[in-house]
């Protein structure tokens, strides 16, 4: 048993004291990571009523998104925007695109004709976080999606009609309901 209790106190502490420390840098950098997060939604819905006043408004984007960013308290240096129409890059400049999700990889909506923005932004990571991961930023990525003219619009191919056949014949058996319709038109 330890006679000095002062001492031992004292040694306790100074094992704790990084795990503390840890433990409020961790929840600081959480915070700003959620932050930036909130700040990227807001820019994002800014971004949609920009692009949604008026068709001819997509080549301003970018120098919209950097003055409401700045407005945000966000570095417009650290935003990157990708623009796709019909999914396919609009820019040559950023093929390279972080994005992994695209509308053209999910079948019938790779006809969709509206215009697909991903908002990339480049947080710096605390220097302890920097030093444990090895990395020295994080990037938060939002995608908005919108159609030329302001409303969400897909155009109908064959094989959606085709589905829809399929759960009619799911539905009503031996066409119950083709049936059904003959009879009310015949009265």
């Amino acid at each position: 048993m330890i006679k000095n209790k002062k001492a031992q106190a004292v040694v306790e502490f100074v094992l704790i004291l990084p795990v503390i420390l840890l433990l409020f840098l961790g929840i600081y950098q959480f915070g700003l990571v959620a932050m930036t997060k909130i700040k990227l939604a807001m820019l994002e819905r800014e971004v949609m009523r920009f692009i949604t006043d008026e068709e001819d408004r997509k080549k301003d984007i970018e120098k919209f998104s950097g003055e409401i960013a700045q407005k945000l308290g966000l570095d417009k240096n650290r935003l990157k925007i990708t623009q796709k129409e019909n999914g396919v890059n609009t820019k040559e400049s950023q093929k390279e695109s972080n994005s992994k999700f695209s509308l053209s990889q999910l079948g019938p909506l790779n006809t969709f004709t509206g215009v697909e923005i991903v908002l990339v932004y480049e947080l710096n990571f605390l220097p302890a976080f920097s030093a444990m991961t090895g990395r020295d930023s994080i990037k938060i990525q939002t995608q908005l999606v919108t159609a030329s003219g302001g409303n969400f619009v897909f155009k109908i191919k064959e094989s959606i009609l085709k589905a829809g056949d399929e759960i009619k014949k799911i539905i009503f058996p031996d066409n119950e309901l083709d049936k059904k319709l003959q009879m009310e038109m015949q009265k």
